[in-house]
């Protein structure tokens, strides 16, 4: 009889450290969709701000631009400043 318990406990054991897997799995499936979700939001409202964003590198040299651009923008883009 002592075995057969064995077995059950080990039985048990496993399904529940499977199942504890596949809960932890599925938590991490979730977040990594909504921190996706959330990336992309982001991206959109940078992409559809009226502000342009940028940086100089160590070189001194314009590196990004990100976001829409205002008409003051345009012109000075366009006058070459």
């Amino acid at each position: 009889m002592p075995t057969n318990f064995a077995h059950v406990v080990l039985i048990v054991a496993t399904a529940y450290g499977f199942g504890t897997m596949y809960d932890l799995v599925q938590r991490s499936r979730v977040q990594n969709r909504r921190a996706e979700e959330s990336e992309i939001r982001l991206k959109m409202l940078v992409a559809n701000a009226p502000l342009i964003f940028w940086y100089i590198d160590a070189d001194g040299r314009f590196r990004a631009r990100e976001g829409g651009r205002s008409g003051r923008s345009q012109r000075a883009e366009e006058d070459g400043v």
